[in-house]
């Protein structure tokens, strides 16, 4: 009777001791591993690197580093495991994006010591910048730790965010065309320059479907470089 009171006794401590040991083994493992970040930041227009983009990296809504690209539009850098981090990429008259990287792992004895998230992010100059606020606020891609403890990400978030950022380009296009038309006399009157199934604009020609019509809005080769004229114009 002695013993089994002694043993259910004992019970107790082993499993206090064995629970304090894999807190301790759990949070040793998570300080010595790292993630090794490295993002590219890119002029979505230009398709050109951005050196100087800033990046800052929030952890629970406190900046906790600053880190600035280089002439390449790459940067590098280290980050303990174990935490959420928010990666805030802005550039002088662009719009802002945030990435997300989740670097809590549900296998922590697997983590190597380090891994690598890597990504590349567009920034983008727009007339419409309170159209595209919810950048400011929320991320456009999250990283995860899959099962292998690799970084993976949430493909179909990243399509919804994107979606939207289709949408309001869209809307901001059709803003931008009837500027457009309103600065230049040869745009403006697109509508008389019909000529069976051609269209006539500032000396190019562009075959239109049987589905356009009159008034619709057109967008070439014209249309596009004076866009970029336009966004380099607000930037500089």
């Amino acid at each position: 009777m002695k013993m089994m009171v002694a043993d259910n006794f004992q019970k107790p401590i082993w499993l206090f001791i064995l629970v304090c040991y894999f807190s301790f083994w759990s949070s040793a493992t998570f300080s010595k591993t790292t993630v090794e970040v490295e993002v590219r930041v890119m002029s979505e227009h230009y398709k050109k690197p951005i050196e100087g983009a800033k990046i800052d990296v929030e952890e629970n809504g406190v900046k906790i580093k600053t880190i600035y690209t280089d002439k390449r539009g790459y940067a590098k850098f280290s980050l303990p495991t174990g935490k959420l981090y928010w990666l805030r990429i802005n550039s002088k008259g662009l719009i802002t994006k945030i990435a997300e990287i989740n670097a809590v792992s549900a296998y922590p004895p697997s983590l190597a010591d380090q891994t690598y998230c890597l990504m590349e992010c567009e920034l983008f100059a727009t007339k419409c910048h309170e159209a595209y606020s919810f950048t400011e606020s929320e991320p456009m891609i999250k990283f995860y730790l899959d099962e292998e403890n690799q970084f993976e990400y949430d493909l179909v978030f990243t399509k919804q965010q994107l979606a939207r950022l289709k949408r309001i380009e869209e809307n901001c296009d059709q803003e931008l065309e009837q500027e457009m038309r309103a600065e230049s006399p040869v745009i403006g009157r697109i509508e008389k320059a019909i000529i069976g199934s051609i269209v006539i604009i500032t000396g190019t020609i562009q075959t239109i479907s049987e589905s356009d019509r009159p008034g619709a809005p057109v967008y070439n080769e014209d249309f596009k470089r004076w866009k970029l004229k336009y966004f380099k114009r607000q930037v500089h």
